[in-house]
């Protein structure tokens, strides 16, 4: 071989070749001992392994008795079908082949109608708790877009007819779409400030300021007022402030 003084001779390069190749060699058997040792410590086996998996026991539901899927969903059967052709309708939910939308469904009405735990829902669907999440929050989301579309607040331009029906109420009340009153409720308020908070009872609470109309709906709530705060002061203030949004009834609003 030819170069400097210190260039390797042929003979030299094939010694170090094979060296390297024995120790790649010792090194690959360095590390089979070691996987084989680990698998024979540590043996992996399904722990999802009932018979009845997720999909076997929705037909199951949806093929035996009524009242067994009203039981675990809440439902009757008809309206549980009706609303997964809904959500498939619409392109919320979509059948894949790993979880069908009336599994899906299952999943999130098990929850919110007997809150079970995310274990307690593996072992009933033989799902992973990953999967378990991801599903509950596609339904949940869904829902809330269905919630968009039906629920609607009522108007309260109509004088109701608890007052229009009345002649004495009509009376003094002609136009009146609420009732406004304060309450109050207990509060945990830190030693150094319960002194504004304790009211003629001793106890501290919040003043609650409370709008309700005639069919025993909130419209409007504002919470955080010290117990010993007077109820018209509290008026006055939120009615000065106008960003508070007094006189929409279409939604509550919560001030603190």
């Amino acid at each position: 071989m030819e170069g400097g003084e210190n260039s390797l001779s042929d003979e030299e390069v094939t010694s170090f070749g094979h060296y390297l190749n024995d120790f790649d060699i010792d090194i690959m058997m360095m590390w089979l001992c070691i996987v084989m040792i680990d698998k024979s410590m540590h043996t992996k086996e399904p722990i999802r392994d009932s018979r009845l998996s997720g999909p076997e026991w929705m037909r199951e539901l949806l093929c035996g008795h009524s009242d067994r899927i009203y039981e675990a969903f809440r439902l009757e059967r008809h309206v549980f079908l009706n609303l997964c052709d809904l959500m498939r309708a619409r392109g919320w939910l979509k059948d894949n082949w790993y979880v069908k939308v009336d599994e899906q469904v299952g999943i999130f009405l098990s929850l919110i109608g007997h809150g079970n735990s995310n274990r307690e829902l593996c072992e009933r669907f033989q799902r992973s708790g990953e999967t378990v999440s991801k599903y509950f929050t596609d339904v949940l989301k869904a829902f809330i877009k269905l919630a968009k579309e039906n629920i609607k607040p009522p108007s309260f331009d109509v004088v109701p007819e608890e007052i229009l029906m009345d002649h004495n109420h009509k009376r003094y009340f002609k136009g009146c779409i609420c009732a406004i009153d304060g309450t109050h409720i207990n509060a945990s308020v830190p030693v150094s400030k319960q002194i504004p908070y304790r009211g003629r009872k001793g106890i501290t609470t919040q003043n609650v300021l409370c709008v309700c109309s005639f069919d025993m709906k909130f419209t409007f709530i504002c919470a955080g007022w010290e117990g010993s705060a007077n109820d018209c002061e509290s008026f006055r203030q939120h009615w000065r402030l106008l960003d508070c949004n007094f006189l929409d009834h279409h939604q509550a609003n919560t001030m603190s």
